[in-house]
């Protein structure tokens, strides 16, 4: 456990705005023009004022207008340490414990069989064992009510595994304890004592057009392609706990100086007692060695040092707040587009900190042209498959021949795409700009061959494992579409004799579970499946997500 939000505050005197380097917007700058999206913010606060907005490019391209303060930007996931902040106060008014089992709460709610009840404390800290779910739901009561039909989950508690559904079931709780909607709540106790006047606690059609607008790339659910242009995606409406505030810039800094003032208001009050606060940031669950999750904030270490911060993800769009409870300065950065706004938000932090106590400033983060390919020695060959093809050094990347094409090949950005190994490129051209190109090595690091969706091609003399499919399992490959615009393709292909799913963000190994039903990843305990069903003499009709969320028809074979 950690030792408490409120000890680890420091008495050393705060920044000023002259702390603030004016060089982040140049990184801002050469991370947007190397990234996928038309403008990005920053804000800088600490536990008194803001201290500065700096952006780059635009927030709406439409309108040709920047971001500043009063920028409504949907934080989406961000929302949800608002939300474990009106949890902890009906904990104090005595409404609820949060080891009370959700069914005394909600009887009416049927969760999936699990070996343990699962808790309030078990929602919060996503151990659940509930699927990650989505944050596109105007209304929860549909999603939630679908759990009951999901397989048994693992013991509750045991293992950090984020989900939504959690958080939309953790909203109508908190409406059923209050008799009260969950945007009263919001609005009553945390956003008008915080003076988030701009704040919004539910996102109703009415009120898209305030917000900043986002933006995609032209091909979702393929290879992000540097070169596509963006377009414009619509916001869908949200009223679900798991992600239903907009905020200001501004705003977004207002709460972040309650938070570094242990939960203080404005006008002196407090949002919970200091005891109840510090339980935000207790370690709860860990994710892995460097990280945890407690109420509604995750925490990790730097070199030594602690800090929170929750991020808020959707299809084109991005944001996070990270806070430096030592030091006392918090750092916001959003995006419409695919940013990777972490990295943006530390290095502005370290660079405050930096200036702040006249240190040496960190290094900016490097972009690196997507054609520098690291060790391009090792893919160098003739490769032989379906048709053959070259790569040959080019400088410090690679150059494809054959299929019609001569180009260079081009590096999956690991700041944006971190879910794919070092060995995964793309080539921005037909016939292979549908999938990744995912590079093999045999025990020793020797490159093997490539595969580019259901196609394999052997690099020179070596051979990539063809273990067939068993064969009742043909029937689950092929390419599959959805009605969603923001998650229309995946892709199921048979490799070393075992079923993968491909998606635009990961590749991932589908582990039979029988009854036509594979878990997704290597984790035995995941709630995470897919179901193949409707069965045709041409193959699987339909794949669908275990909680239902995610429905796709089969295209081809």
């Amino acid at each position: 456990m950690s030792s408490g939000w409120f000890e680890t505050l420091s008495s050393a005197d705060p920044p000023t705005a002259a702390a603030v380097p004016a060089g982040i917007r140049d990184v801002l700058e050469r991370r947007l023009a190397a990234g996928h999206a038309p403008g990005a913010v920053v804000a800088v606060t600490d536990r008194h004022r803001t201290l500065a907005v700096l952006d780059a490019g635009l927030a709406d391209a439409a309108a040709e207008r920047r971001y500043d303060g009063d920028s409504l930007i949907r934080l989406d996931s961000l929302s949800k340490p608002l939300v474990a902040l009106v949890t902890l106060q009906e904990m104090e008014r005595g409404t609820l414990a949060l080891d009370t089992p959700i069914p005394d709460l909600l009887p009416w709610c049927e969760l999936p069989p699990s070996p343990k009840p699962i808790t309030v404390h078990h929602l919060m800290s996503h151990t659940a064992g509930l699927p990650r779910g989505s944050d596109t739901w105007l209304d929860p009561l549909f999603p939630v009510h679908r759990l009951r039909a999901l397989r048994p989950v693992g013991t509750p508690g045991e293992q950090f595994h984020y989900s939504n559904h959690g958080w939309k079931l953790l909203g109508l709780l908190l409406e059923e304890l209050t008799g009260r909607p969950l945007s009263d709540l919001l609005r009553e106790r945390i956003l008008e004592p915080l003076g988030m006047a701009s704040s919004r606690a539910r996102l109703e059609p009415r009120d898209i057009s305030e917000l900043v607008p986002r933006y995609c790339r032209v091909r979702p659910g393929r290879p992000v392609l540097a070169d596509l242009p963006l377009a414009q995606i619509p916001w869908p409406p949200h009223a679900a706990a798991d992600g239903c505030v907009a905020a200001s810039v501004d705003d977004v800094c207002r709460f972040a100086r309650a938070m570094l003032q242990h939960g203080a208001t404005p006008d002196g009050g407090r949002l919970v007692a200091p005891d109840t606060f510090n339980l935000l940031v207790e370690r709860w669950a860990q994710e892995d060695e460097v990280g945890w999750y407690g109420y509604g904030w995750w925490i990790y270490e730097r070199r030594g040092q602690t800090f929170y911060m929750h991020p808020g993800y959707q299809p084109g769009s991005a944001c996070i707040l990270i806070l430096d409870p030592v030091s006392g300065i918090a750092v916001f950065v959003a995006a419409n587009g695919l940013l990777d706004v972490r990295t943006i938000a530390e290095y502005c932090l370290a660079s405050v900190r930096a200036a702040a106590d006249g240190s040496a400033p960190p290094q900016p983060p490097r972009t690196r042209r997507a054609e520098r390919i690291p060790s391009a020695e090792d893919y160098v060959g003739e490769y032989h498959g379906a048709s053959t093809f070259t790569l040959a050094l080019e400088g410090d990347g690679l150059r494809f021949h054959g299929a019609g094409l001569d180009q260079l090949l081009q590096r999956v950005d690991p700041q944006v795409q971190s879910a794919f190994p070092a060995d995964t490129f793309v080539l921005p051209s037909f016939p292979f700009d549908d999938h990744y190109l995912e590079f093999e090595r045999s025990a020793d690091g020797v490159v093997t061959g490539v595969h580019h969706g259901a196609r394999r091609f052997d690099r020179g003399m070596h051979r990539l494992d063809a273990t067939p499919l068993p064969a009742d399992w043909d029937a689950f490959c092929g390419d599959y579409r959805s009605q969603n615009p923001l998650d229309p393709s995946i892709t199921v292909v048979g490799r070393r004799g075992r079923l993968w799913l491909l998606e635009e963000w990961e590749t991932v190994e589908l582990h039979p579970l029988g009854g036509g039903e594979f878990r997704v990843g290597s984790w035995e305990q995941s709630p995470e499946y897919l179901v193949f069903d409707a069965p045709t003499p041409h193959g699987t009709a339909r794949v669908r997500t275990g909680d239902g969320e995610g429905v796709w028809y089969r295209i081809s074979a």
